[in-house]
């Protein structure tokens, strides 16, 4: 009997030692999965801060984009304004010149 209950003590020893390592298994798991999801809760966060810079982004680019489209149609009616002097300044040119040949014609018939 004495080595039977020893042998039964020894034996409730390794299940209860078995139990203990069990639970503390358990435990670190429990704490592990806990710092995942805080983890995955600061990664989330992060990420959506990430999106909300790209979302300035995005927007700060359209408005790039349309303020060059103002700029180039601006500059387009500027470079059709711009032709449209010279072409006068060149008309009033050539008519001038007509002018001119025309009365250095008159001075040399009154000679």
């Amino acid at each position: 009997l004495t080595a039977r209950h020893g042998h039964l003590q020894r034996s409730h020893k390794g299940v209860v030692d078995q139990l203990e390592s069990e639970q503390g298994l358990r435990k670190t798991l429990q704490i592990e999965k806990e710092e995942a999801a805080k983890r995955i809760r600061l990664l989330r966060a992060e990420l959506a801060g990430a999106n909300e810079g790209i979302d300035e982004l995005r927007s700060d680019i359209q408005k790039g984009i349309e303020e060059r489209t103002s700029l180039n149609t601006m500059l387009a009616q500027a470079n059709v304004a711009m032709q449209s002097k010279i072409d006068e300044v060149v008309h009033e040119r050539k008519a001038m010149d007509k002018r001119c040949q025309m009365l250095e014609a008159n001075i040399l018939d009154e000679r």
